[in-house]
């Protein structure tokens, strides 16, 4: 099948260069030419109009190598999660919160809850002396639940500095949405530009004519706005209950917003425009529905107190990577492997092994194996120094950090258990960065540090030919091991690959296996500095403020709590000085 991905060509009308229509001059036009993944069908059917400007061309994305993979090639891939496929987090980020124009611009998708920008898909001028700027912003994918909190440079959009100063509309992304009234004050946008199954803001800001310095401190636009918001992403099939006979098609499904990773990943396999486009045969529902109810499972925080679920889904898809790399990367973020068995793709947690209850310690055997079951003999080999750790860092996207990247280190520095690793390891620091960019609560940063760490530390890996009595085992499960010449006993394996030979055997490799390392835990875990900024609005130029915990009040502020940012000792010269220099609470917790 053909991987899909929406593009949107940006075609400049005029010079690309924009002046800052502060009345220096008039505002350049910069029309949108709207591209989408989507056949004459399609365009046919009114899904995205087939006549958007005169030029203009419909873009339709080819298919990437991994997307035209038949699903068996997929499997082997999966089958266990690899914790070292995540890109560089601050950077993925980063990149995640700008607005991007070009010939090739590919959308996200959100799934869970984020902060995003996007590309900017329609720019043009209007009103008198070009005072009105009207700009249409694509957030992800759709349909979408809702768009909350809008920025403007990073600054929420109902700050006083705005007022009276701009008019927004909302889209999800529905597939019956209707075209912008807001734009269709531009000339250039009509009732066919609906931009349907695309989740947007059409945005108009004012800019007034600066006769003063007044004037100009209270001008809120230093040019072209960075144009982000608070997004809770894409509707999806919530896949409790179901069973292998579930025979709903894709687009009948009844959606609703989740940030459980089984709803998430079933999602992208089963989406036909950016996902795998998988059939209903080819998914292990049933398997998607018990790991389901184990990210949901509630657990204890110790950071901050409170309890939650063991595993969310927060994430920005990016479109122009393989499926492969996608689903590799949204795994490891869900800490489960998706072996591909007879025919369908089935979502393991790895946790203690229980068959329901991920933190119960008991582990569901599947096949106790003896000296019987053996053909030959068994390999055992150790973890190398390579994959043996002391310390792990975990960055982590912090919604408390402005949705920037923010992290972990499991142990904590200098604590005794932080010692006694060293001191196993003959006082040589042996420390693993790892990004998981589809997580955005600290706890459970920690909680997964603390896993890869045990993991890494002194685990034997088996390999051995089964005989055929094994053939029902699959990759993740749990089995036991009895070989006196080891001194085994019953002791506890994953399997993490399974071959089956031609005259039956099953070649098996396996790590040891501890329940009770799966246990959720975050004690241990150091946690990063919480930065916040707070923005100032509505301010007097050349009087002092502070901030009292809730809002800015006039005066000198009385010695500061833990919680409350130390200002400058100047007076507050202007807005603009304010906002060149944002004001950072730093939490003590």
């Amino acid at each position: 099948m053909i991987k899909k991905i929406k593009l949107f060509l940006i075609a400049f009308l005029g010079t690309a260069l924009i002046s800052t229509p502060a009345w220096a001059g008039p505002v350049v036009i910069v029309g949108a030419v709207i591209g989408g993944a989507v056949g004459a069908a399609a365009a046919a059917a009114g899904l995205i109009s087939a006549t958007i400007f005169t030029g203009a061309l419909i873009g339709a994305a080819v298919g990437g190598v991994a997307g035209a993979l038949a699903p068996d090639l997929l499997g082997g891939f999966l089958d266990v999660p690899d914790y070292n496929v995540a890109q560089n987090a601050q950077a993925q980020n980063d990149g995640i919160l700008v607005n991007k124009t070009g010939t090739l611009t590919p959308v996200p998708v959100v799934y869970g809850k984020r902060k995003v920008g996007g590309p900017i898909v329609y720019m043009s001028a209007g009103g008198d002396r070009n005072k009105y700027l009207y700009l249409a912003c694509v957030l992800s994918e759709g349909e979408i639940d809702s768009i909350e909190t809008v920025f403007l440079d990073d600054v929420d959009i109902l700050d006083e500095r705005f007022k009276d100063r701009y008019k927004i509309e909302r889209f999800t992304g529905a597939a019956n949405q209707s075209a912008s009234t807001l734009l269709k004050e531009a000339s250039d946008w009509t009732d066919d530009h609906r931009l349907r199954g695309l989740a947007y803001v059409a945005l108009r800001l004012e800019w007034r004519k600066i006769e003063s310095i007044e004037d100009s401190d209270a001008n809120p636009y230093q040019g072209v706005p960075r144009v982000t918001a608070i997004v809770k992403g894409k509707k999806v099939k919530d896949c409790t209950g179901l069973t292998n006979s579930h025979s709903t098609a894709y687009n009948s499904e009844t959606v609703t917003w989740s940030s459980n990773p089984a709803d998430c990943i079933l999602d992208y396999l089963r989406n036909p425009i950016y996902g795998k486009g998988l059939s209903n045969d080819r998914i292990d529902f049933t398997s998607f529905s018990t790991a389901r109810a184990k990210y949901a499972q509630t657990v204890e925080y110790a950071a901050g107190g409170g309890t939650g679920p063991v595993l969310t889904c927060d994430a920005v898809i990016d479109t122009s990577r393989s499926i492969l790399d996608n689903l590799k990367t949204f795994l490891a973020n869900a800490r489960s492997g998706m072996p591909y068995v007879q025919g369908r793709f089935k979502l393991k947690l790895q946790d203690t092994g229980h068959s329901t209850d991920s933190q119960n310690t008991t582990p569901n055997v599947v096949f106790a194996v003896t000296r019987d079951h053996i053909v030959g003999g068994i390999k055992l080999q150790a973890n190398g120094t390579r994959d043996h750790y002391n310390q792990v860092k975990i960055t982590y996207v912090d919604p408390k950090s402005d949705w920037k990247a923010n992290e972990v280190i499991y142990p904590i520095l200098d604590s005794a258990l932080d010692q006694t690793l060293l001191a196993e390891d003959n006082g040589k620091r042996l420390t693993k960065d790892f990004a998981f960019n589809h997580i955005t609560n600290r706890n459970m940063a920690g909680d997964i540090g603390k896993t890869i760490l045990n993991q890494s530390r002194n685990k034997k890996h088996i390999s051995f030919r089964a005989t055929a009595e094994l053939h029902e085992a699959e990759v993740g499960d749990i089995i036991t091991v009895t070989y006196d010449l080891l001194g085994f006993s019953s002791a506890y394996y994953r399997i993490s690959s399974l071959t089956l030979n031609n005259d039956y055997t099953i070649d098996i490799t396996a790590t040891e296996h501890t329940p009770a390392e799966y246990v959720f835990d975050d004690t241990q875990v150091k946690y990063g500095e919480t930065t916040q900024k707070k923005y100032v609005g509505g301010l007097t130029p050349g009087k002092y403020y502070y901030w009292d915990g809730s809002e800015w009040q006039e005066g000198i502020a009385p010695p500061p709590t833990a919680n409350e940012p130390k200002l400058p000792a100047q007076p507050v010269l202007s807005k603009n000085d304010l906002k060149i220099t944002s004001i950072t609470v730093r939490s003590t917790s």
